[in-house]
């Protein structure tokens, strides 16, 4: 099994100048990312079809990340959408991604609202896997949406055994306010396991989605916590046979980095971050590698 890590474009701000956003292509390909994710306004803006070919020119692959709305978490975007227009934008944007000059080896799916009741949520999911498609599809645990909780994402997954998921594991321990780590934690999380496609490695607390920086010695029992879980994704993937592990150490600009109090400076310098740990999740995983074979 190998790694490939994916550079998420949330935190590199586009350019008005198209060729200063496709030289970050080359940039990328040396620092050792294998692709990169990016939502489809995130595409576009940062060149669309030409940025694309940049990618392909450079051997990168690409995960689109898809919305059935609040669409890039943008501020004020929020919509009380009914089912239908949720699944309708889910469609239309999977629809989109498969007319791309470069073809998504996954898609991230936003998918959902956080308040919607149980049979809300069996009415999308049951519609929504009937959409035609042929690029793997991957629900994110993220806040905001269906699988905001642990709780929920297991009725789910009961319900809809093909689910397949995008764990990032931040949102839950913020929403539970705890690592969920005991011994009865671990009993779900290993039903949770086997669904795991594509792991967004940003590593939180119980008190905030991001770390300032993981280097931190305050922070490392989170540290741990969150590299065993993600050793434990590979672990079960490796058995089941699986060719290529993903990973996009998801690290998010301000507000998501921690601001000083009144000036609003970043507390930590998320470029670095980002490829700091790409650095330490390669070696991780090579580690892991030589001590299954």
């Amino acid at each position: 099994m190998k790694l490939q890590v994916f550079r998420h474009l949330w935190g590199i701000n586009p350019s008005k100048d198209i060729k200063t956003n496709l030289r970050v292509v080359k940039v990328l390909k040396e620092l050792g990312y294998a692709g990169v994710e990016a939502s489809l306004s995130a595409i576009q803006a940062h060149g669309g079809s030409a940025f694309l070919q940049e990618l392909i020119d450079h051997d990168m692959k690409l995960i689109v990340g898809i919305y059935s709305g609040w669409t890039d978490y943008e501020p004020n975007a929020w919509e009380n959408k009914s089912v239908s227009a949720h699944l309708k934008q889910f469609e239309d944007e999977i629809n989109q991604a498969h007319e791309l000059l470069l073809k998504p080896v996954m898609l991230n799916a936003h998918a959902g609202a956080d308040h919607w009741n149980d049979a809300t949520c069996h009415e999308f999911f049951k519609a929504a896997s009937n959409i035609q498609h042929d690029i793997p599809i991957a629900h994110e645990t993220h806040r905001g949406r269906v699988l905001w909780n642990p709780w929920r994402t297991l009725d789910m997954l009961e319900a809809y055994p093909h689910l397949k998921l995008t764990m990032d594991f931040s949102h839950w321990v913020v929403c539970a306010e705890r690592h969920l780590d005991t011994e009865w934690d671990e009993e779900w999380l290993n039903k949770v396991i086997p669904h795991v496609l594509h792991i967004h490695g940003r590593i939180g607390t119980d008190e905030a989605p991001q770390v300032t920086d993981p280097q931190d010695p305050h922070v490392q029992g989170s540290v741990q916590r969150f590299d065993n879980l993600w050793s434990k994704i590979w672990t079960h993937q490796a058995k089941t046979g699986k060719e290529i592990s993903t990973f996009t150490p998801e690290y998010g600009p301000s507000p998501y980095t921690q601001m000083a109090p009144f000036t609003g400076a970043p507390l930590s310098n998320v470029w670095d971050v980002c490829n700091r740990e790409t650095k330490r999740q390669q070696l991780r995983f090579q580690d892991f590698i030589s001590t299954t074979k």
